[in-house]
């Protein structure tokens, strides 16, 4: 079964405290509602410890974490293959996922919004204490950012070693591309005064 980890929003990501997600305390349970952004496993995952305001007006301090349930996008195909699925798990009412995102590159990735529609999350599924859920979000930021960093400079190192061979074999003017780079002396004697190369 695959989890996730909800903070980013339209309207608060890089600035966390900015969380417009509310938890409306209702005695045995929360209710919550409003949405979270670009979530890695947000279809395909089940289980998700998301942020959600609790104290309206208590800034950072008043940001606390709730573990929400729900089924995979695919059931279908995970009880066909045994994984990525478990039937015992109880699911949260009003709690789903959206769209998935259509993105350029880490396309293997599924990443979509969440949305929480009155979603009715019991007392017990608070992480933590109420108001440390920003605290606690950063210290897995922390560590997080490490890895995407990594991930990030995989990709780049990736992308320059394609584009370096495609300027090897692609042919222009009799030549490879790659032969053009950074020398003026070299471009097209077509390219006229009035349309300098670059300097």
């Amino acid at each position: 079964m695959l989890g996730g980890f909800g903070l980013t929003e339209p309207g608060a990501g890089s600035d966390a405290g900015g969380t417009a997600t509310t938890a409306v305390d209702r005695g045995d349970h929360f209710v919550l509602n409003g949405s979270k952004i670009f979530i890695t496993h947000g279809g395909v995952g089940e289980i998700f410890v998301v942020t959600a305001r609790t104290e309206p007006g208590n800034g950072s301090r008043g940001i606390t974490s709730f573990i929400l349930t729900k089924d995979t996008c695919d059931l279908e195909t995970c009880r066909k293959l045994g994984v990525g699925h478990d039937e015992t798990l109880p699911r949260i009412p009003g709690f789903k996922a959206g769209k998935k995102e259509d993105k350029m590159g880490w396309r293997a990735s599924d990443t979509r919004e969440l949305a929480f529609e009155d979603a009715i999350v019991p007392k017990e599924n608070m992480l933590g204490v109420p108001g440390h859920g920003f605290v606690n979000f950063l210290k897995t930021l922390d560590g997080g950012r490490i890895g995407i960093a990594a991930l990030s400079l995989g990709i780049a190192e990736g992308a320059y070693q394609e584009a370096l061979r495609y300027a090897g074999v692609r042919k222009q003017f009799g030549k490879s591309i790659g032969s053009f780079q950074g020398s003026t002396s070299s471009w097209p004697t077509w390219r006229s005064k009035s349309r300098p190369g670059p300097t």
